[in-house]
C-alpha cells in the first residue's frame, strides 16, 4: 500500500464517515459497512475516489471492494495501469 493513495483514500473517507481518521490510525482490514458507510455513502465515496485519482472503476470490481484496503488496492492498481 503506497502511503500517498492510502493517504487520499483516508482524506476523502473522512468526507462520509462519522469518524474523522487519519492514516496511522485507520486499521485497512475495516470494511465499510463497519464505517458506517451506507451503499450511497459508498457509492459517492467511489466516484469522488475516481475523480480524485483520474481513473474509473469497472462495474464488475466495486463488488469487491468491501474494506479500506481493497479500496487502496484497487486504485494502486489502476494508477499503476495508467502510469
Amino acid at each position: 500500500m503506497t502511503v500517498d493513495v492510502k493517504r487520499t483514500v483516508v482524506k476523502i473517507l473522512n468526507d462520509y464517515s462519522e469518524v474523522q481518521y487519519s492514516v496511522d490510525s485507520l486499521n485497512p482490514s475495516l470494511t465499510l459497512e463497519q464505517l458506517k458507510l451506507d451503499s450511497l455513502d459508498v457509492l459517492e465515496l467511489i466516484y469522488a475516489l475516481e475523480e480524485e485519482f483520474g481513473t474509473e472503476l469497472e462495474a464488475s470490481e466495486l463488488k469487491h471492494l468491501n474494506t479500506v484496503a481493497e479500496l487502496v488496492t484497487t486504485f494502486e492498481q489502476h494508477l499503476g495501469r495508467a502510469a
